[in-house]
Protein backbone atom coordinates (compact mmCIF):
# COMPACT_ATOMS: atom_id res chain seq x y z
CA UNK A 1 0.00 0.00 0.00
CA UNK A 2 1.64 3.49 -1.03
CA UNK A 3 -0.33 6.93 0.39
CA UNK A 4 -1.06 8.36 -3.39
CA UNK A 5 -4.84 7.45 -3.57
CA UNK A 6 -4.99 9.08 0.11
CA UNK A 7 -3.02 12.22 -1.39
CA UNK A 8 -5.54 12.05 -4.74
CA UNK A 9 -8.90 12.71 -3.02
CA UNK A 10 -10.33 16.32 -3.73
CA UNK A 11 -13.45 18.24 -2.80
CA UNK A 12 -16.15 16.39 -3.82
CA UNK A 13 -14.69 12.76 -4.05
CA UNK A 14 -15.13 10.17 -1.59
CA UNK A 15 -12.76 7.64 -0.23
CA UNK A 16 -13.05 3.73 -0.02
CA UNK A 17 -10.85 2.21 2.38
CA UNK A 18 -10.82 -1.61 1.78
CA UNK A 19 -11.29 -2.56 5.70
CA UNK A 20 -11.58 -6.17 6.06
CA UNK A 21 -11.00 -9.53 4.19
CA UNK A 22 -12.58 -12.94 4.77
CA UNK A 23 -11.02 -16.04 2.22
CA UNK A 24 -9.59 -14.85 -0.64
CA UNK A 25 -9.26 -11.45 -2.04
CA UNK A 26 -6.94 -9.78 -4.85
CA UNK A 27 -6.09 -6.77 -2.47
CA UNK A 28 -6.11 -6.73 1.12
CA UNK A 29 -7.22 -4.40 3.98
CA UNK A 30 -5.46 -0.72 3.52
CA UNK A 31 -6.50 -0.78 -0.22
CA UNK A 32 -7.94 2.35 -1.00
CA UNK A 33 -10.61 3.84 -4.32
CA UNK A 34 -11.20 7.37 -4.82
CA UNK A 35 -14.54 7.55 -6.18
CA UNK A 36 -14.85 11.18 -8.42
CA UNK A 37 -17.66 12.51 -10.55
CA UNK A 38 -17.31 11.64 -13.89
CA UNK A 39 -13.63 11.29 -13.97
CA UNK A 40 -11.59 8.08 -14.09
CA UNK A 41 -11.33 6.34 -10.35
CA UNK A 42 -7.91 6.17 -8.74
CA UNK A 43 -6.81 3.17 -7.29
CA UNK A 44 -8.48 -0.21 -6.66
CA UNK A 45 -9.88 -2.21 -4.12
CA UNK A 46 -10.22 -5.29 -6.16
CA UNK A 47 -9.45 -7.02 -8.88
CA UNK A 48 -11.74 -5.10 -10.98
CA UNK A 49 -14.46 -6.75 -10.46
CA UNK A 50 -16.29 -4.68 -7.58
CA UNK A 51 -14.71 -0.89 -8.59
CA UNK A 52 -17.68 -0.07 -11.35
CA UNK A 53 -20.53 -1.31 -8.44
CA UNK A 54 -18.92 0.85 -5.92
CA UNK A 55 -18.44 4.12 -8.37
CA UNK A 56 -21.95 3.46 -8.94
CA UNK A 57 -23.62 3.18 -5.63
CA UNK A 58 -20.98 5.05 -3.29
CA UNK A 59 -23.13 8.15 -3.31
CA UNK A 60 -26.27 6.36 -2.80
CA UNK A 61 -24.56 4.32 -0.11
CA UNK A 62 -23.59 7.33 1.96
CA UNK A 63 -27.11 9.16 1.24
CA UNK A 64 -28.62 5.87 2.86
CA UNK A 65 -26.25 5.91 5.89
CA UNK A 66 -24.66 2.66 4.95
CA UNK A 67 -20.77 3.68 5.32
CA UNK A 68 -19.72 0.07 5.74
CA UNK A 69 -20.21 -2.43 2.14
CA UNK A 70 -19.67 -5.81 1.96
CA UNK A 71 -19.05 -7.90 -1.30
CA UNK A 72 -18.96 -11.22 -0.91
CA UNK A 73 -17.32 -13.01 -4.31
CA UNK A 74 -17.57 -16.68 -3.46
CA UNK A 75 -20.85 -17.12 -6.17
CA UNK A 76 -20.52 -18.42 -8.75
CA UNK A 77 -22.72 -16.18 -10.65
CA UNK A 78 -24.13 -12.67 -9.99
CA UNK A 79 -27.13 -13.14 -7.46
CA UNK A 80 -27.25 -9.31 -6.46
CA UNK A 81 -27.90 -8.10 -2.30
CA UNK A 82 -24.16 -7.64 -2.29
CA UNK A 83 -23.37 -11.69 -3.62
CA UNK A 84 -20.72 -11.09 -6.87
CA UNK A 85 -20.30 -13.95 -9.50
CA UNK A 86 -16.57 -13.57 -9.68
CA UNK A 87 -15.83 -16.78 -7.71
CA UNK A 88 -12.70 -15.52 -6.04
CA UNK A 89 -14.16 -17.17 -2.74
CA UNK A 90 -13.92 -14.52 -0.12
CA UNK A 91 -15.87 -11.57 1.01
CA UNK A 92 -14.55 -8.20 1.28
CA UNK A 93 -15.74 -5.33 3.23
CA UNK A 94 -15.30 -1.64 2.27
CA UNK A 95 -15.52 1.90 4.34
CA UNK A 96 -16.98 5.17 2.50
CA UNK A 97 -15.72 8.20 3.45
CA UNK A 98 -16.72 11.59 1.73
CA UNK A 99 -13.76 14.07 1.07
CA UNK A 100 -15.69 16.33 3.37
CA UNK A 101 -15.11 14.44 6.53
CA UNK A 102 -11.27 13.83 6.02
CA UNK A 103 -10.42 17.46 4.95
CA UNK A 104 -7.62 19.34 3.11
CA UNK A 105 -4.91 18.69 5.63
CA UNK A 106 -4.87 14.19 4.97
CA UNK A 107 -4.34 15.36 1.39
CA UNK A 108 -1.41 17.71 2.12
CA UNK A 109 -0.11 15.55 4.65
CA UNK A 110 -0.43 12.19 2.80
CA UNK A 111 3.24 11.45 2.08
CA UNK A 112 4.73 8.43 -0.28
CA UNK A 113 7.97 9.03 0.47
CA UNK A 114 7.93 7.60 4.07
CA UNK A 115 6.24 4.98 6.01
CA UNK A 116 2.96 6.08 7.21
CA UNK A 117 -0.26 4.66 8.95
CA UNK A 118 -3.71 5.83 8.21
CA UNK A 119 -6.31 4.75 11.23
CA UNK A 120 -9.52 4.17 10.35
CA UNK A 121 -11.82 3.24 12.87
CA UNK A 122 -15.08 1.44 10.70
CA UNK A 123 -17.28 -0.16 13.43
CA UNK A 124 -18.84 0.60 16.90
CA UNK A 125 -17.99 3.73 18.97
CA UNK A 126 -14.55 4.17 16.22
CA UNK A 127 -16.71 4.46 12.99
CA UNK A 128 -15.27 7.35 10.66
CA UNK A 129 -12.65 7.74 13.06
CA UNK A 130 -9.55 8.63 11.51
CA UNK A 131 -6.13 9.79 11.84
CA UNK A 132 -2.83 9.79 9.90
CA UNK A 133 0.75 8.82 11.17
CA UNK A 134 3.97 8.79 10.61
CA UNK A 135 6.63 7.63 12.92
CA UNK A 136 7.19 10.27 15.78
CA UNK A 137 3.96 12.52 15.23
CA UNK A 138 0.05 12.76 13.95
CA UNK A 139 0.54 14.39 10.56
CA UNK A 140 -3.40 14.82 10.45
CA UNK A 141 -6.63 14.36 12.10
CA UNK A 142 -6.51 11.92 15.12
CA UNK A 143 -7.66 8.51 15.72
CA UNK A 144 -7.09 8.38 19.53
CA UNK A 145 -4.68 10.45 22.29
CA UNK A 146 -4.75 7.14 24.24
CA UNK A 147 -1.06 6.00 25.51
CA UNK A 148 -2.31 2.54 23.67
CA UNK A 149 -2.76 3.89 20.32
CA UNK A 150 1.54 4.36 20.73
CA UNK A 151 1.80 0.48 20.92
CA UNK A 152 -0.28 -0.53 18.24
CA UNK A 153 1.48 2.24 15.86
CA UNK A 154 4.85 1.39 16.86
CA UNK A 155 3.86 -2.31 15.97
CA UNK A 156 2.56 -1.58 12.38
CA UNK A 157 5.75 0.58 12.18
CA UNK A 158 8.11 -2.22 13.27
CA UNK A 159 6.83 -4.92 12.05
CA UNK A 160 5.57 -3.33 8.25
CA UNK A 161 2.61 -4.16 8.29
CA UNK A 162 -1.27 -3.26 8.86
CA UNK A 163 -3.80 -4.40 11.51
CA UNK A 164 -6.78 -4.51 12.95
CA UNK A 165 -7.43 -3.39 16.58
CA UNK A 166 -10.54 -3.99 18.27
CA UNK A 167 -12.55 -3.00 21.40
CA UNK A 168 -15.56 -4.97 22.09
CA UNK A 169 -17.53 -4.46 19.01
CA UNK A 170 -15.51 -1.59 17.73
CA UNK A 171 -12.74 -2.06 15.19
CA UNK A 172 -10.26 0.23 13.27
CA UNK A 173 -7.96 -0.45 10.78
CA UNK A 174 -4.03 0.54 10.99
CA UNK A 175 -3.55 0.66 7.14
CA UNK A 176 0.22 0.59 7.20
CA UNK A 177 1.71 2.79 4.08
CA UNK A 178 4.63 1.57 2.25
CA UNK A 179 6.90 4.62 1.06
CA UNK A 180 6.44 4.65 -2.90
CA UNK A 181 9.26 2.61 -4.60
CA UNK A 182 12.08 4.77 -6.21
CA UNK A 183 14.22 2.94 -8.50
CA UNK A 184 17.46 4.12 -9.89
CA UNK A 185 18.76 2.61 -13.40
CA UNK A 186 22.61 2.91 -14.20
CA UNK A 187 22.67 2.68 -17.49
CA UNK A 188 20.93 4.03 -20.48
CA UNK A 189 20.46 1.39 -22.91
CA UNK A 190 17.92 -0.48 -24.80
CA UNK A 191 17.64 -2.48 -22.18
CA UNK A 192 17.16 0.26 -19.44
CA UNK A 193 14.41 1.53 -21.84
CA UNK A 194 12.39 -1.72 -21.37
CA UNK A 195 13.39 -1.55 -17.56
CA UNK A 196 12.19 2.20 -17.04
CA UNK A 197 9.14 0.85 -18.84
CA UNK A 198 7.69 -2.07 -16.62
CA UNK A 199 8.83 -0.14 -13.39
CA UNK A 200 6.56 2.83 -14.69
CA UNK A 201 3.58 0.21 -15.20
CA UNK A 202 4.55 -0.97 -11.32
CA UNK A 203 3.64 2.27 -9.76
CA UNK A 204 7.45 3.31 -9.48
CA UNK A 205 9.01 6.72 -9.78
CA UNK A 206 11.90 5.78 -12.31
CA UNK A 207 15.33 7.83 -12.71
CA UNK A 208 17.81 7.22 -15.35
CA UNK A 209 21.45 7.82 -14.67
CA UNK A 210 24.45 7.41 -17.02
CA UNK A 211 27.51 9.50 -17.91
CA UNK A 212 26.08 10.14 -21.55
CA UNK A 213 23.86 13.13 -22.20
CA UNK A 214 23.26 12.22 -25.54
CA UNK A 215 21.78 8.03 -24.72
CA UNK A 216 19.57 10.11 -21.63
CA UNK A 217 17.61 12.13 -24.66
CA UNK A 218 16.39 8.45 -25.26
CA UNK A 219 14.20 8.71 -22.03
CA UNK A 220 11.46 10.85 -22.78
CA UNK A 221 9.37 11.42 -20.11
CA UNK A 222 11.78 9.87 -17.58
CA UNK A 223 13.70 11.50 -14.66
CA UNK A 224 17.82 11.65 -15.97
CA UNK A 225 20.82 12.01 -14.01
CA UNK A 226 23.91 12.61 -15.77
CA UNK A 227 26.94 11.06 -14.13
CA UNK A 228 30.00 12.52 -13.22
CA UNK A 229 33.25 10.10 -12.43
CA UNK A 230 32.99 8.88 -9.23
CA UNK A 231 30.12 11.10 -7.88
CA UNK A 232 26.84 9.32 -7.18
CA UNK A 233 23.52 10.93 -5.75
CA UNK A 234 22.45 10.02 -2.56
CA UNK A 235 20.05 7.04 -2.18
CA UNK A 236 17.82 7.03 0.37
CA UNK A 237 16.29 3.81 2.27
CA UNK A 238 13.44 3.56 0.22
CA UNK A 239 15.19 3.56 -3.07
CA UNK A 240 16.83 0.85 -5.16
CA UNK A 241 19.75 0.58 -7.71
CA UNK A 242 19.82 -1.66 -10.65
CA UNK A 243 23.35 -1.43 -12.10
CA UNK A 244 23.79 -1.88 -15.89
CA UNK A 245 25.96 0.09 -18.09
CA UNK A 246 27.58 -2.64 -20.03
CA UNK A 247 30.98 -0.60 -18.69
CA UNK A 248 33.61 -2.84 -17.05
CA UNK A 249 35.87 0.36 -15.82
CA UNK A 250 32.60 2.45 -14.78
CA UNK A 251 31.22 -0.08 -12.43
CA UNK A 252 34.48 -0.66 -10.84
CA UNK A 253 34.04 2.90 -8.96
CA UNK A 254 30.13 3.00 -9.28
CA UNK A 255 29.21 -0.21 -7.79
CA UNK A 256 31.18 0.31 -4.24
CA UNK A 257 29.86 4.07 -4.45
CA UNK A 258 26.40 2.79 -4.51
CA UNK A 259 26.85 0.18 -1.97
CA UNK A 260 27.93 3.35 0.71
CA UNK A 261 24.61 4.79 0.43
CA UNK A 262 21.51 4.12 2.30
CA UNK A 263 19.74 2.35 -0.82
CA UNK A 264 17.88 -1.21 0.47
CA UNK A 265 18.57 -2.93 -2.64
CA UNK A 266 21.92 -2.42 -5.06
CA UNK A 267 21.45 -4.95 -8.33
CA UNK A 268 24.22 -5.52 -10.37
CA UNK A 269 23.19 -7.29 -14.10
CA UNK A 270 26.05 -9.57 -15.97
CA UNK A 271 26.82 -12.68 -15.16
CA UNK A 272 29.05 -14.47 -12.44
CA UNK A 273 32.14 -14.29 -14.20
CA UNK A 274 31.75 -10.38 -14.90
CA UNK A 275 31.35 -10.00 -11.02
CA UNK A 276 34.44 -12.23 -10.50
CA UNK A 277 36.22 -9.59 -12.85
CA UNK A 278 35.09 -6.71 -10.65
CA UNK A 279 36.18 -8.39 -7.37
CA UNK A 280 39.68 -9.31 -8.67
CA UNK A 281 40.03 -5.13 -9.58
CA UNK A 282 39.33 -4.41 -6.33
CA UNK A 283 41.17 -6.88 -4.57
CA UNK A 284 44.59 -5.82 -7.01
CA UNK A 285 43.33 -2.24 -5.87
CA UNK A 286 42.85 -3.41 -1.85
CA UNK A 287 40.33 -1.35 -1.75
CA UNK A 288 37.26 -4.19 -1.69
CA UNK A 289 33.92 -2.51 -1.08
CA UNK A 290 32.05 -2.04 2.32
CA UNK A 291 28.84 -4.11 1.98
CA UNK A 292 29.70 -6.13 -0.75
CA UNK A 293 27.27 -9.16 0.61
CA UNK A 294 24.61 -6.26 0.19
CA UNK A 295 24.77 -6.86 -4.07
CA UNK A 296 22.77 -8.76 -5.51
CA UNK A 297 24.26 -10.10 -9.04
CA UNK A 298 23.25 -11.73 -10.94
CA UNK A 299 20.03 -9.67 -10.32
CA UNK A 300 16.46 -11.02 -11.07
CA UNK A 301 14.99 -14.29 -10.45
CA UNK A 302 15.68 -17.47 -12.44
CA UNK A 303 13.24 -17.00 -15.17
CA UNK A 304 15.16 -18.14 -17.95
CA UNK A 305 14.63 -15.42 -20.65
CA UNK A 306 17.34 -13.79 -22.64
CA UNK A 307 15.36 -10.72 -24.13
CA UNK A 308 14.96 -7.35 -22.84
CA UNK A 309 11.41 -7.67 -21.71
CA UNK A 310 12.25 -11.11 -19.94
CA UNK A 311 15.04 -9.19 -17.67
CA UNK A 312 13.51 -6.84 -16.95
CA UNK A 313 10.88 -8.70 -15.29
CA UNK A 314 13.32 -10.66 -13.70
CA UNK A 315 14.67 -8.27 -12.00
CA UNK A 316 11.35 -6.11 -11.60
CA UNK A 317 9.94 -9.37 -9.72
CA UNK A 318 13.34 -9.93 -7.58
CA UNK A 319 12.44 -7.00 -5.95
CA UNK A 320 9.21 -7.05 -5.01
CA UNK A 321 9.96 -10.42 -3.47
CA UNK A 322 12.36 -9.13 -1.24
CA UNK A 323 10.18 -5.89 -0.73
CA UNK A 324 7.73 -8.48 0.85
CA UNK A 325 9.71 -10.32 2.50
CA UNK A 326 9.17 -13.39 -0.25
CA UNK A 327 11.54 -15.74 -2.10
CA UNK A 328 9.78 -15.73 -5.60
CA UNK A 329 9.14 -19.29 -5.65
CA UNK A 330 6.05 -20.58 -7.40
CA UNK A 331 2.59 -19.64 -5.93
CA UNK A 332 1.66 -23.53 -6.91
CA UNK A 333 4.11 -24.67 -4.78
CA UNK A 334 3.05 -22.53 -1.40
CA UNK A 335 1.05 -24.61 0.89
CA UNK A 336 0.21 -21.40 3.59
CA UNK A 337 -2.43 -18.45 1.93
CA UNK A 338 -0.10 -15.92 -0.49
CA UNK A 339 -1.45 -13.23 2.06
CA UNK A 340 -0.23 -13.35 5.69
CA UNK A 341 -3.81 -13.00 7.92
CA UNK A 342 -3.65 -9.62 9.48
CA UNK A 343 -2.55 -9.19 12.65
CA UNK A 344 -5.52 -8.47 15.40
CA UNK A 345 -4.63 -6.80 18.56
CA UNK A 346 -6.99 -5.86 21.97
CA UNK A 347 -7.30 -2.23 21.65
CA UNK A 348 -6.26 -2.74 25.95
CA UNK A 349 -3.56 -5.55 25.38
Amino acid sequence: MSALELQSISAGDILVTLVHVEGSAYRQPGAQLVVRGGAPLIGSVSGGCLERDIARQARKFLESGERLVQYDTRAESFLGSGEWGSGCDGVVTVFLQPFEELGEAFVQAAEPQEPQVFALGFSGHWAGRCGLYNQSSVVAGEFSSDERMQEHLRWAFENERSLHVQDGESRALFAYFQPLMKLWIFGAGPDAQVLASISNAAGWRCTVASPDPLKLARFEGEATFVLKPHAVPTLGRSEAAIVMTHDLELDTWLVPALLKTDAWFVGLMGPKRRAAKLVARWKEAGQIPDGLERLHTPVGLDLGGDTPADVAVSIVSEIVALRNGRSGGRLRHRESPIHSPIEIRDWNA
